[in-house]
C-alpha cells in the first residue's frame, strides 16, 4: 500500500539525429521549483489517481513538461525500478522520439531542454558516483558531467 502512493515514472527519450548519432533528451528544472530545483532529469513525475499505468504517468508528465505525447514516441521497454532519494519508487521507460519532435517546455516545470549523445554516458571520464546515506537506505548517486557546445 505504501508504494502504491509513492510512485513516479520517467521517460528516457532517445532521438536519432540525421547524423546517425543517438542522443538522450534531458531537462533542467527551474531553480525556483520547490523540489528538484536546478536538477537535470528525465521527463516524468509522480503518479496521479487518473493514471492507469506507470507508462501513462510518464507520458502524461512528459506532455505537461515538454509537450511530448504518445504519438511522438515509440515504446522500447521498461528498465529496473529504482528507489529515489525522496523515497519514490521510480519506473523508467525507454522510448525513441521522432526526430522532428520540437519540445515546448512548460516554464513552470522546465528551464531548458537539451540533448546529450548516448555514448557520453558510457565514458568513465564523464562519470562519478557517491554514496548518500538517508535513514535506513544507502543510495548511490551518479553524476555525469557534460558541457554543451555552442553549435
Amino acid at each position: 500500500q505504501f508504494w502504491a502512493q509513492r510512485r513516479a515514472s520517467v521517460l528516457i527519450p532517445l532521438i536519432e539525429g540525421k547524423d546517425g548519432v543517438v542522443r538522450v533528451l534531458l531537462t533542467k528544472r527551474p531553480s525556483s521549483m520547490r523540489s528538484h530545483a536546478g536538477e537535470v532529469c528525465f521527463p516524468g513525475g509522480k503518479r496521479e489517481e487518473q493514471d492507469a499505468t506507470d507508462y501513462e504517468t510518464a507520458v502524461r508528465e512528459a506532455c505537461e513538461e515538454i509537450g511530448l505525447t504518445a504519438k511522438d514516441v515509440e515504446y522500447v521497454g521498461r528498465i529496473d525500478q529504482i528507489l529515489s532519494k525522496h523515497y519514490l519508487l521510480v519506473t523508467p521507460f525507454v522510448v525513441f522520439v521522432s526526430s522532428d519532435f520540437v519540445p515546448t517546455p512548460n516554464p513552470h516545470e522546465v528551464e531548458k531542454v537539451f540533448l546529450v549523445p548516448l555514448t557520453h554516458f558510457a565514458s568513465d571520464e564523464s562519470h562519478d558516483s557517491r554514496a548518500l546515506e538517508l535513514e535506513a537506505f544507502t543510495f548511490i548517486i551518479h553524476h555525469f558531467h557534460f558541457e554543451e557546445s555552442s553549435s
